[in-house]
């Protein structure tokens, strides 16, 4: 278990072995890898496009203006999307290193280039990097919230993570009460590095041991138990409420049929003819 581990510079990857991707060190008892799984960079074409020549010439394009002002080009090769704007703007997604989403975007300015476009590959930068880790236990997110306030954001309506700001740095961590994790804003593998070091011995102490799952759970089968029983005696006194004057108008009913039943034949006539006197007023 991750939680198990003493946390060591050794068990961590090093950041400046490489440029592009995340290579663990091989040394101590076990490997803490967070998983990058996008990066996003922007390039710029330096030139005027127009984006139908490009939704009608190029392959794998969607083009919507209503929708979106922008071409949507997919590579199946790279797995790379690439956003492609009429000003010569560019943003690639979906590449797992630096060096990959660099190689993805030049493809989609060669693929733009053959359409006649006058294209220079000016101005790339990585703006974005995802990384994720999963601690394999679960972590207790109103208690992190509390002790963390200053930093944390909680508001399981509207977003089942917990969001962690870090200080001084535009980087967030999404916390989830699984046990996984989403590094988000970093623009280099060094940041992500730094970023999961300072987070990881944050969140260790939150584990939620499974006796403790078992008594939230607990707690919450008999809340929700609760809940239910006081709906059901809420409806039962709402329907409570209009027995008595349904049994009234029942009785009302009886009486009125009864006495149709013994009146005679041209009594009854009498009464079909004058038919909403026998029932209730």
């Amino acid at each position: 278990m991750a939680a198990d581990i003493v946390l060591e510079s050794s068990q961590f990857f090093d950041p400046s072995s490489s440029r592009s991707s995340i290579q663990p060190l091989s040394q101590g008892p076990a490997i803490i890898v967070p998983t990058i799984e996008n990066v996003v960079s922007t390039v710029n074409l330096c030139c005027t496009l127009d984006l139908k020549v490009i939704a009608f010439h190029a392959r794998n394009v969607e083009y919507n203006p209503e929708k979106f002002a922008a071409v949507v080009m997919r590579i199946k090769e790279t797995k790379t999307t690439s956003l492609i704007f009429s000003s010569g703007n560019m943003v690639c997604t979906g590449a797992k290193t630096g060096q990959q989403s660099r190689l993805a975007a030049r493809k989609h300015a060669r693929i733009i280039q053959k359409l006649g476009f006058d294209v220079k590959f000016k101005d790339f930068k990585i703006q974005n990097m995802v990384a994720a880790y999963d601690f394999t236990f679960p972590l207790n997110l109103i208690r992190l919230a509390t002790s963390h306030s200053n930093f944390a954001m909680y508001e399981p309506v509207l977003f089942p993570a917990l969001i962690y700001r870090m200080k001084q740095s535009k980087i967030m961590v999404q916390v989830y009460s699984s046990g996984k994790i989403v590094i988000a804003g970093a623009q280099n593998t060094d940041e992500i590095f730094k970023t999961f070091k300072k987070i990881y011995p944050i969140l260790v102490p939150f584990k939620l041991t499974s006796r403790r799952v078992l008594e939230d759970l607990t707690d919450s089968a008999v809340e929700e138990e609760e809940e239910e029983e006081e709906e059901e005696e809420e409806e039962e006194e709402e329907e409570t409420k209009h027995v008595p004057h349904v049994l009234l108008e029942i009785a009302h009913l009886d009486a009125a049929f009864k006495a149709f039943s013994l009146a005679s034949v041209p009594d009854q006539l009498d009464l079909l003819a004058q038919g909403h006197q026998i029932l209730p007023s």
